[in-house]
């Protein structure tokens, strides 16, 4: 707050023209003041508490200073006159100030309360990236579920085929053999004629090798159809597998994401509230700096006021300010100076910084432990450490600082 430019030209005509002794007594931001010729004063903007004091240790020498027979004149009244209403309009705008500065310290404060809608959106922006992850989750591990089955069951495939081709072999061996013991028997070189006796001495190694060759077709026939269902078991598994893979890195990608996320807006968050936090805490140190410089000023002109009116008071009484009535002036300046001030409604009271929003809660993130824990425990052992191997970890650092 700035005394007025006109409330001091006033007072340093007022005084000029009272006396010419008390220009000595003038503030020093006052020049010398011509009379009917233009005011030029310095344009002041800070508190000058030692002009007020001066201003008001001239008016109180107005009071004990006597001209044209020690009375007051009429001129000098009606310039005091004028003179407090320009001090009243000064008070006005004091007062108009100190609702200015809390309209703009509140201003500033809801805008912590305006952040906080904003901010709550952000972080509720967050869920939904948080409930994609728990259903990726919830896929990956529904997906493993099925692929244990289709393990097993290739497994067992793989094991009976196994079975089959050593049963295969085996007949194939053994029908191996009971050719070679047959070998040449029937070899019209060495025999010209074939009796009956010929055909009754080998009929039974003949059968039992023809039994043998229909054996080894059908051990073949059977491991042949059980490698082809095991082919297709696998090639199921495997289907199955790539799928489950695809839904691991899935979930991977959007734990990523939302950790990403969630650092993001924590910055954010952290970000806005500082800037809003030295924001306020300027605004705060500048209106309370200010309301004292007011409530200065504002007790200063009241003074001024007072003497000032004390000066009209003699006027119309036609008191003279002589010695014989110095104790009555003495002690209307006293009165003047020692007056009860309140300037309460002028003290500001800032509510304190309100505290910072908490910050999302951080996801765990691939491939940390707990995110192992929370993701991949529950999976089949079978498959578990095949998942485990296959984690990626965030392409970027997630963690807030």
């Amino acid at each position: 707050m700035v005394m007025s430019v006109k409330l001091w030209a006033g007072l340093a005509v007022l005084f000029a023209q009272a006396s010419v002794a008390t220009l000595a007594d003038l503030p020093n931001i006052v020049e010398p003041v011509q009379i009917g010729a233009a005011t030029k004063l310095p344009a002041t903007e800070k508190w000058n508490e030692e002009g007020i004091a001066k201003l008001t240790a001239s008016a109180g020498k107005l009071l004990q200073t006597a001209k044209d027979g020690n009375l007051v004149t009429p001129v000098v009244a009606d310039f005091a006159h004028q003179t407090i209403q320009e001090i009243e309009q000064v008070i006005a705008t004091i007062e108009d100030e100190n609702k200015i500065a809390k309209m703009d310290l509140e201003n500033a404060y809801a805008r912590f309360i305006d952040a906080g809608p904003h901010l709550q959106a952000s972080i509720r922006g967050l869920s939904s990236m948080k409930q994609i992850v728990s259903e990726k989750s919830a896929d990956h591990e529904t997906c493993r579920g099925a692929q244990v089955p289709l393990m097993h069951a290739e497994q067992a495939c793989r094991n009976e085929e196994a079975q089959l081709k050593i049963a295969y072999e085996a007949d194939e061996q053994a029908l191996t053999d009971t050719y070679h013991s047959i070998k040449g028997r029937w070899c019209p070189n060495e025999y010209d004629e074939m009796d009956e006796g010929f055909f009754a001495s080998n009929e039974n190694d003949m059968t039992m090798y023809i039994d043998q060759k229909a054996k080894v077709k059908e051990s073949e026939r059977k491991y042949i159809e059980k490698k082809e269902e095991c082919r297709a078991a696998e090639e199921a598994r495997m289907v199955k597998q790539t799928e489950c893979n695809q839904a691991q890195e899935q979930l991977e990608f959007k734990a990523c994401e939302y950790g990403i996320g969630v650092s993001g807006v924590n910055q954010h968050m952290g970000t806005m509230w500082s800037e809003l936090e030295a924001e306020y805490e300027q605004i705060v140190r500048d209106v309370t700096g200010d309301a004292e410089d007011r409530q200065k000023e504002f007790i200063g002109v009241t003074i001024v006021k007072c003497l000032l009116q004390k000066i009209e008071e003699n006027q119309l009484a036609g008191m003279p300010c002589n010695e014989t009535h110095a104790d009555e002036v003495n002690a209307g300046i006293s009165n003047c100076h020692n007056q009860d001030i309140d300037v309460a409604h002028l003290q500001i009271n800032p509510k304190s910084t309100p505290q910072s929003p908490a910050d999302a809660e951080h996801p765990n993130i691939p491939c940390e432990g707990d995110f192992m824990a929370e993701h991949y425990a529950r999976l089949d052992g079978e498959v578990v450490t095949d998942v485990r191997e296959r984690c990626s970890p965030c392409a970027m650092v997630v963690h807030d600082e």
